[in-house]
């Protein structure tokens, strides 16, 4: 069965013709879901991890670094927690091996282009990027406990909501994300031609306070 008739029989004729022209478009246009979600709410369901999962130490997040299948390099480490920002991963022994980072300031958004968009967020709301889980451990559901280990720590710090992006196009991200109790509350956007572009929020999405916008002190 091709991959065309896999996607169809599995979303639908729209939702898979829709994947293909966003992926087409991705150059010139690009469009993301924004989720929210009460911390409180966390779902008592989550399965059993064999593996340890907190907040990752300065320790830990130097030995990742030095971890090629990691993808994280000295610069964004640097970087991110200047800001603040702060990484809650699993453990396997001493290596990380999968994770998730969060922010309540700022943090890359569309970054890989010339016009390195970034995305602020206002309280109650911090804001979760850069998750990975290394192959090997793919299908544990680790990303769950992941998520719902960062959300003491955002409770704690007086951000009791959180928000964030998923594509449109990512049609299993998005049921993920829904499965994780969150809300879709708009959208937010970026028009690229040439060298220019322009962002774009709906009403929803300016709700929050998030804003998408460009770096030039990168």
């Amino acid at each position: 069965m091709s991959g065309f008739s896999a996607d169809r029989q599995r979303w639908g004729w729209w939702r898979t013709l829709y994947v293909r022209a966003m992926r087409v478009m991705r150059p010139w246009l690009r469009i993301w879901r924004i989720h929210v979600r009460d911390l409180a709410e966390t779902d008592d369901r989550l399965p059993s991890c064999e593996l340890a999962v907190r907040v990752a130490t300065a320790e830990d997040l130097q030995r990742a670094a030095d971890d090629p299948e990691s993808d994280l390099t000295q610069a964004f480490l640097e970087q991110a927690i200047a800001r603040g920002d702060y990484c809650a991963a699993a453990f396997d022994g001493a290596r990380m091996v999968a994770y998730t980072w969060r922010t309540f300031v700022c943090a890359p958004f569309d970054v890989k282009n010339e016009h390195d968009i970034w995305i602020r967020v206002a309280p109650p709301f911090r804001y979760g990027y850069k998750a990975l889980t290394q192959p090997a451990y793919r299908g544990r559901k680790l990303q769950d406990q992941i998520i719902y280990a960062t959300d003491r720590v955002s409770i704690a710090k007086g951000r009791p909501k959180g928000v964030g992006a998923v594509e449109t196009h990512n049609l299993s991200s998005i049921r993920a994300d829904l499965g994780r109790n969150n809300k879709l509350i708009g959208y937010v956007g970026v028009v690229y031609l040439g060298r220019r572009a322009w962002t774009f929020r709906s009403r929803g999405a300016r709700q929050t306070g998030l804003e998408l916008f460009r770096n030039l002190d990168s």
